[in-house]
């Protein structure tokens, strides 16, 4: 919920990064236009820098201790070996050592980090320009270098796996990383201090959008940095796409009812529970048409029923688009 505005009572007109989650914190990816990759890799460099501005500055540095970029397409394992040699390629030829690699984060920064910083987090150490966070900037490169690549791969299933390539993150001081991520990733696998998420893979399961949700903790020190890069039209079918921000939105929603619906057996009855939890019926909303909340596989004694809601008011997710539907 932290990258929506669920019920927000402000217009969204006069919405800004100092009322709006969205508008602080996604930057959406749109069909035909650039696909934002090397600005969600340049964020990353920013934010990481900011890190170290602020840990020099008295900052606690418990929360910058990993300091991660997770990038999630596929769960193809072809797919990741092609990402992660174009994820290789864009950092080298980022030219964040050079004259032009500053002034695409000088630009970047003036545009997005610096107006959300300073309305989200003045109480932090912010700086005032880029050329106060510019010697931070190369202290960045070489944490995220480290070992000799930037990238690593996230596809296995056992936690050997995931120990041999330094990712245990209570043992490793620092994970400094871009992660392009799997199967292992989608299942709810912990990315310890993730900054930038760029996210583009389709499913119409909820249950997996819910354990994908896990990705987008905040820390504190660093909230104000936090970047999600979203997929608005992703190819769903051959003439459809799928808005995967609005998908996250919809399942917000559809948990929000169902905590609801076992919040009214909540309240005790002359010193007794209501209910007991086998007898509370698993009355699960369904927000967008193509989400599910499951695969097919896991619902074959579900029931499509309707509830009404006697004194309650409750905006519609849905309305009819002609008079013949009405």
């Amino acid at each position: 919920q932290e990258f929506h505005d669920l019920d927000s009572p402000v217009p969204p007109e006069e919405r800004t990064v100092a009322n709006s989650h969205a508008k602080a914190h996604v930057r959406g990816i749109w069909d035909g236009e650039d696909d934002r990759l090397q600005e969600a890799m340049d964020g990353f460099v920013l934010s990481g820098a900011v890190k170290l501005y602020r840990a020099d500055r008295g900052v606690a540095d418990g929360p910058f201790r990993h300091h991660t970029m997770l990038v999630h397409q596929s769960v193809r394992k072809d797919d990741h070996a092609e990402l992660a040699l174009r994820l290789n390629s864009m950092w080298h030829q980022a030219g964040y050592a050079s004259a032009e690699g500053h002034v695409r984060l000088a630009a970047l920064w003036e545009a997005d980090f610096k107006h959300v910083s300073d309305a989200r987090a003045a109480q932090l150490p912010n700086p005032g320009t880029y050329d106060e966070l510019r010697p931070y900037i190369s202290r960045a490169r070489q944490l995220i270098t480290k070992g000799g690549n930037p990238v690593i791969i996230v596809n296995g299933d056992s936690d050997k796996y995931f120990e041999q390539l330094d990712l245990d993150f209570d043992r490793t001081p620092n994970v400094w990383k871009i992660l392009v991520g799997g199967t292992k990733l989608s299942r709810g696998f912990t990315v310890e201090g993730l900054t930038v998420t760029y996210y583009r893979r389709m499913t119409r399961q909820a249950d997996t959008l819910m354990q994908m949700g896990r990705w987008f903790g905040f820390r504190p020190g660093y909230q104000d940095l936090v970047r999600l890069y979203i997929g608005r039209q992703e190819p769903m079918t051959k003439t459809s796409t799928a808005d995967l921000y609005e998908a996250f939105e919809a399942i917000c929603r559809d948990e929000e009812l169902f905590r609801a619906e076992l919040k009214q057996y909540s309240e005790l009855v002359d010193g007794k529970p209501q209910v007991v939890p086998a007898e509370v019926p698993p009355l699960v909303a369904q927000h967008l048409p193509w989400i599910k909340p499951s695969a097919r596989n896991k619902m074959f004694n579900a029931e499509l029923v309707e509830i009404r809601s006697p004194g309650k008011a409750i905006e519609p997710s849905v309305y009819p688009e002609s008079a013949d539907a009405l």
